[in-house]
């Protein structure tokens, strides 16, 4: 995988975790893990920032002087076991931020850190999420592919919510979206009632006991979409291609917009 494979076609369609049981330095090497047992292969590229410090960033941009995009050729036990050390967070003086993979039918892959505001506390995580490029799943349902473009779109959309159930019930994260061209937003950011997610939501079992109803409004709010309790939480999909009884939304960016602001008072009531 060359340097620019690290950067995937636009659309971006990303499955984002706010990870609040794992160390940051530890989230991506998880995440990781998942991407690969649903089929991925590492490429060996990876872009690491220099420092012994795990960075925080409101974008990558802000550490554009100790970035370095580099590429482990993985071709043996030592070479892997080094990749393994970077990705885990491990290595002195370097971690990583971003990771290449290719999946069959679906091509690059990356995995990578999100940002958060640039006056978020401390203990605000980065999110970690799983991009692909969205070029034929997002198509419009009426678009004419072909049968190989079709096969692309499902593989992509298997591969994807493959890794977003994987991640949602090994990991358990607070809350976890899947997202077109988008960031997860944060806790703080939900809790101050401006911030929009996608239409694809996990919502944890933990943030639904701290706030009572919170599962019947958001059941209700996706009364269209598909619904599915998974072992740490629920899953609500208002998106077709990314749910298995193909179920759609109406008017999804009103209902990303609802979502956000009943997971941001979950979250005020979890905080208290």
């Amino acid at each position: 995988m060359s340097r620019s494979s690290l950067y995937l076609d636009p659309p971006h369609v990303a499955a984002a975790f706010y990870l609040d049981r794992l160390a940051p330095e530890a989230a991506l090497g998880r995440v990781c893990a998942h991407v690969a047992a649903a089929g991925a292969t590492p490429t060996g590229a990876l872009t690491v920032v220099r420092g012994e410090r795990f960075p925080r960033f409101g974008m990558i941009s802000d550490l554009a002087r100790h970035l370095e995009d580099r590429s482990v050729e993985l071709r043996g036990g030592k070479q892997l076991q080094e990749w393994k050390t970077l990705v885990g967070g491990e290595a002195p003086g370097a971690k990583v931020l971003r990771v290449g993979f290719e999946a069959p039918q679906v091509g690059g892959v990356t995995v990578e850190y999100q940002p958060v505001p640039d006056d978020a506390q401390e203990r605000t995580l980065h999110p970690v999420a799983v991009f692909v490029s969205g070029a034929l799943l997002s198509m419009p349902g009426a678009a004419a592919l072909s049968k190989k473009e079709r096969r692309q779109a499902q593989a992509t959309a298997r591969f994807l919510t493959s890794v977003f159930q994987g991640v949602c019930e090994a990991e358990e994260p607070l809350y976890a979206g899947i997202l077109v061209e988008a960031s997860l937003p944060t806790p703080p950011e939900l809790e101050a009632g401006s911030a929009r997610l996608g239409t694809e939501l996990f919502v944890s079992r933990r943030l639904e006991s701290a706030a009572p109803g919170l599962e019947r409004t958001l059941a209700s709010l996706f009364e269209q979409g598909f619904r599915a309790a998974w072992s740490t939480g629920s899953f609500l999909s208002g998106w077709g291609a990314l749910n298995p009884q193909g179920l759609g939304v109406e008017a999804p960016a009103a209902v990303g917009t609802q979502a956000g602001r009943h997971l941001g008072r979950a979250l005020s009531q979890l905080a208290r």
